[in-house]
């Protein structure tokens, strides 16, 4: 669990993990592209081809950075998925915990270093207990280096009992920062390098193209 090292909330839980997943390339990669095909146009499924052979290329390419190019990907890299509980904001202010995923590349069974963040905002027709948070295109990026940051908003995940606050792009954005603190201080105590000069890519579709803007604003 990580605290809250400000004085005047000594005693909250920043985080806690409430699940973890260990998933391979393959399943991840089959999982991200082969979605909604039935219905696709020869463009499309050339795209999600070359989106396949684009991860997969990418996985190889980690296998042979940070193992020496000893083995392939498929034997080498897999991603772990954790499920973070995180302290945020409700509406009033009060403080509210909510969920969300985290996404890491792995190697050999170790954790790489992570060379930027994607803080993917999700859309409203998705599970709302939390078990599907992004779709796993997102979260194949992984495979590039990133940590890629699904959080949920108040309605979703651990909170899917609740109204949601699907127009309060403000405190959307909020608990989205929230998870993305959490999920640095998460990966600070696994020893986690995160690269000088790291950055954050915010992206989202439907309500989470309103809440990712939201987040750049």
């Amino acid at each position: 669990n990580g605290r809250d090292n400000n004085d005047t909330a000594q005693d909250r839980v920043l985080f806690s993990v409430s699940g973890e997943e260990l998933v391979s390339v393959d399943d991840m990669v089959t999982e991200s592209t082969s979605s909604n095909v039935e219905h696709a146009q020869q463009e499309d499924l050339d795209l999600l081809e070359q989106s396949r052979n684009d991860l997969l290329s990418a996985a190889q390419d980690l296998s042979d950075r940070y193992s020496g190019g000893n083995g392939t990907y498929n034997r080498n890299v897999s991603y772990k998925i954790v499920t973070l509980n995180y302290l945020s904001i409700d509406g009033k202010g009060n403080p509210i915990t909510l969920s969300g995923k985290l996404t890491l590349p792995m190697v050999g069974g170790k954790y790489i270093p992570i060379e930027d963040i994607l803080l993917h905002c999700h859309a409203t027709n998705l599970d709302m207990t939390g078990k599907g948070v992004s779709p796993n295109s997102f979260k194949g990026m992984a495979a590039y280096s990133f940590a890629v940051i699904d959080p949920d908003y108040i309605g979703f995940g651990v909170t899917y009992v609740k109204p949601q606050t699907y127009l309060c792009h403000k405190l959307i954005a909020r608990q989205c920062v929230d998870m993305e603190l959490a999920a640095i201080e998460y990966m600070k105590s696994l020893g986690i390098e995160l690269k000088e000069g790291y950055g954050t890519y915010v992206m989202g579709y439907s309500q989470g193209g309103g809440n990712s803007a939201a987040v750049e604003k």
